[in-house]
């Protein structure tokens, strides 16, 4: 592995290189599963969208996105969220994992870790719950709700979340 001299950072060439390299190795594969007529079973497609929201604690609306990466069992979500405070500019981002609560449930609950920005920036815990119904077949649009709570020094507020992801790659 090259490493840039002094950052203990990896090359921007080689992370480059790597990812491209994880790619291709992926679509010889699906290639050869179709020559032998095998049916090629892809995974859910990952998500993303906006969405907006409102924080009960501080009485702020919010706007922002999710990216939303299904697995198996698990769910990454990531997302971020900008707060109309009057003469600030709060923001928050968020790194959860999610587990549906049923094989074809529309619940799912988890969670992750916040990042909040006002003055200073927090680090805490989140826990959330949403509803994500299931896809309908001709439909690439996902809505969801989330209500979110992120355990912060300053309190914990409660946030609740409505969007639309949209699935990429079908």
């Amino acid at each position: 592995m090259k490493r840039e001299p002094g950052t203990g950072k990896l090359s921007t060439g080689f992370v480059t290189v790597a990812l491209v390299a994880a790619s291709l190795a992926a679509l010889p594969q699906e290639a050869q599963a179709q020559r032998r007529g095998l049916r090629v079973v892809r995974g859910p497609a990952p998500e993303l969208g906006p969405r907006v929201g409102y924080d009960f604690d501080a009485d702020d609306w919010s706007v922002g996105g999710q990216l939303r990466v299904p697995a198996r069992v698990l769910e990454t979500l990531a997302s971020g969220d900008y707060y109309f405070a009057a003469g600030t500019h709060p923001w928050q981002l968020n790194l959860d994992l999610a587990i549906r609560l049923g094989r074809f449930s529309s619940l799912y609950a988890g969670g992750g870790i916040g990042i909040f920005h006002l003055v200073t920036t927090d680090v805490g815990p989140n826990i959330l719950v949403g509803l994500h119904p299931p896809p309908r077949r001709d439909s690439a649009i996902r809505p969801y709700a989330e209500g979110r709570v992120t355990f912060l020094d300053g309190g914990t507020p409660f946030r609740l979340g409505f969007g639309v992801n949209l699935v990429l790659g079908r």
